[in-house]
């Protein structure tokens, strides 16, 4: 699973607001086995840089700014210009990657980015597989390194 930090402008209704957010990919939230406190993830289809603009709020974000209103679910929110529709809303107990991230939005790779082994911009984690130490999670990712730097 991948994620990016970012920081983006709400505006709209209300005080403009600077927020931190972070960009992950699609199956980051199912692999952490924490449901939303409201609505949904994101889906594999809303990944693609032409996929549809959604986000998932955070408590402390949902609160502070919508009241904890239920009906936030469906509702757009301007983040830096573009509307992204709201989907999901965490619990109050959830913070990842940091407790200041407000917001979380697909991942979104460009074609190109997909071909180049030269970004190493991204976070990655990973759960491991039952029976599986950490030593040879450890050496399983050396040798897929190895084979990559090949």
């Amino acid at each position: 699973m991948d994620t990016l930090l970012s920081w983006l402008d709400l505006t709209g209704a209300g005080r403009p607001e600077r927020l931190e957010g972070c960009a992950v990919s699609a199956d980051l939230f199912p692999m952490l086995g924490v449901p939303p406190l409201l609505g949904r993830f994101f889906t594999a289809r809303e990944e693609p840089e032409s996929g549809p603009p959604v986000v998932i709020l955070s408590f402390g974000l949902w609160q502070r700014r919508f009241g904890g209103d239920a009906s936030i679910l469906g509702r757009k929110l301007i983040l830096d210009g573009a509307p992204w529709q709201v989907v999901g809303v965490m619990p109050a107990s959830f913070h990842f990657p940091r407790p200041d991230v407000e917001f979380w939005m697909p991942l979104r790779y460009q074609q190109a980015e997909l071909q180049q082994r030269s970004n190493h911009y991204l976070n990655v984690v990973a759960r491991l597989k039952p029976g599986f130490t950490l030593g040879q999670a450890k050496a399983d990712r050396n040798r897929v390194a190895a084979n990559l730097q090949r």
